[in-house]
């Protein structure tokens, strides 16, 4: 059996560590552009026009306009309602 030096050890410990500590850096840095791609957006009336703005910049009396199935991303107060009614009658 050969002997390995223990320089050689260290060699591969610091070389994995490094190669790890890399991955993990790139990782991060992937997931954080996907939460900014995936962050909320939200249709608000603001000085009588309708912005289309990311949730976080929704401030006091901006009035949120929702589709049907959207998600309600801040606390708020409904103001009105719109429902569909069917003709339909069998």
């Amino acid at each position: 059996m050969r002997c390995i030096s223990r320089w050689s050890v260290r060699r591969v410990i610091v070389a994995n560590t490094l190669i790890g500590i890399i991955q993990e850096l790139r990782a991060k840095h992937t997931l954080d552009q996907l939460t900014v791609v995936n962050a909320p957006k939200v249709h608000a009336v603001r000085d009588r026009q309708i912005v289309h703005m990311a949730v976080n910049e929704l401030v006091l009396d901006d009035i949120m306009d929702l589709l049907p199935g959207q998600q309600i991303v801040a606390d708020s107060t409904v103001l009105t309602r719109a429902t569909s009614k069917s003709t339909n009658r069998c």
